[in-house]
Parts: structure tokens; sequence; C-alpha cells
């Protein structure tokens, strides 16, 4: 990442440019978790989408509600809900650092009926269960999932040397 911030000139022009999309000669991987802002994602769509931080004060941001954009926020959560295919993760965290998180109004606007599996509120730290139970793969799933990975960067590979 050091020598990409060199290349862009400075460490802000490269965050400018990635939070806008791939730095000029910088190829997209096809197996990698992709983060991008809302306004990158429109008109895209992916298998599984997470959006985090949907807390009051983050999302919508506190500016946004001085400013009374709230409507323009509401619509970056529709684009970020609907940009997923399969799957749909919404996360907000109960505290942060200086202060109690809360989850965002958007949130409560979700119709229950299309809320399929939400988890339960999570005992606090010092609860010694998550709230929903997690079977880890068996042998012969990770092996196949490695095998799936090594063929794909075998055959990405065989693309580069060509």
């Amino acid at each position: 990442m050091l020598q990409a911030a060199a290349e862009a000139g400075s460490v802000a022009a490269y965050c400018d440019g990635a939070a806008l999309g791939a730095m000029p000669g910088e190829a997209e991987a096809t197996d990698a978790v992709q983060v991008m802002t809302l306004h990158r994602a429109k008109g895209l769509e992916f298998d599984h989408v997470l959006l985090a931080g949907l807390e009051e004060g983050v999302w919508p941001h506190w500016q946004a509600e001085q400013q009374g954009a709230i409507a323009e926020e509401r619509r970056l959560f529709y684009v970020g809900v609907t940009r997923a295919r399969h799957t749909l993760q919404l996360g907000w965290v109960r505290q942060r650092r200086d202060w109690a998180g809360k989850p965002s109004r958007f949130l409560a606007e979700i119709p229950k009926a299309l809320l399929q599996g939400a988890a339960a509120p999570r005992p606090s730290r010092a609860g010694t269960a998550p709230a929903r139970p997690v079977t880890p793969p068996s042998q012969a799933e990770t092996d196949r999932l490695v095998a799936e990975f090594a063929a794909r960067q075998a055959a990405r590979a065989a693309r580069a040397a060509r």
C-alpha cells in the first residue's frame, strides 16, 4: 500500500482514489472482498453485501440530520440494501469509543416480514454464548474449498503468464 500511495502522490490521494474505485493500472480481484462507497455501488449487484455502521449518528450521519439531508441518507441506505443478490447483513455496534450506539432509524423502516434469521440481541461481553451457534465446516468441505481456491489461483497465474 505504501508503494501505491507513493505512486498516487500521497496517502490522501491514494485514499481518495481508492474510495472512488480501482486505482489506475490496478486490476480488481474476482475472489476478494470489495470495499466501496455506496455512491460507487449504484447500478452494481453482488452475491453478498455487508452494510456496517448502522447506528444513529453514523447512518444517518449526524451532519445530514443538521443539514436536513435525511432523505439522501435514506436513499443511499436503499441503494446499499438493494445491491445484494443472495444475502444482506446489516451491522451496528452497541458501544463506540465515546458513546453508546443505537440502531439506525432506517433499520426500523424495514418490514419485519423481510427480515429472515435476524440475530437475537446478544448477551453482554461477559456472556458466554453467541446469539447463533456457528458450525465449522467439515474436513471434506474445507478440502473442497481449498482445492477450488488453489485452482482459481493456478488459473490466474496461467493467464498472467500468457
